[in-house]
């Protein structure tokens, strides 16, 4: 592991909640991103006067959890349709190529609407 003169830390006062500067910081990446520059050496480099300056919304500490955690129940759903997405399309990719090979024949199969199979 290497690190150099221009790694940068954020620690969280007691006021701060964790997750939700994680979360602010992510919503800034723009601002921040338009902060870097190139050192002497040719390096990319933020100096450590843009990210003090970077204006943060800070809630009461209260609503910075509940922000945090409506925020990570947010990706947490999105990661779990993504997995479903890419199961169902790993279920149409073994179906087609069932279909494509022969394993499974159309004439085979009832295609109806569920609702035409009534008893």
């Amino acid at each position: 592991m290497a690190f150099n003169q221009d790694m940068k830390a954020l620690v969280p006062g007691a006021d701060v909640d964790a997750d939700y500067l994680l979360y602010a910081m992510i919503a800034r990446k723009h601002a921040l991103v338009s902060q870097i520059g190139t050192s002497a050496h040719g390096t990319r480099r933020m100096g450590s006067a843009s990210i003090a300056e970077l204006l943060l919304p800070l809630p009461r500490s209260d609503e910075q959890g509940e922000i945090a955690r409506a925020l990570r129940s947010i990706e947490e759903r999105e990661e779990r349709v993504s997995d479903a997405r890419s199961a169902l399309n790993e279920l149409f990719d073994a179906m087609l190529q069932s279909l494509m090979t022969g394993r499974i024949r159309m004439k085979d199969q009832d295609l109806r609407p569920p609702e035409a199979h009534a008893p």
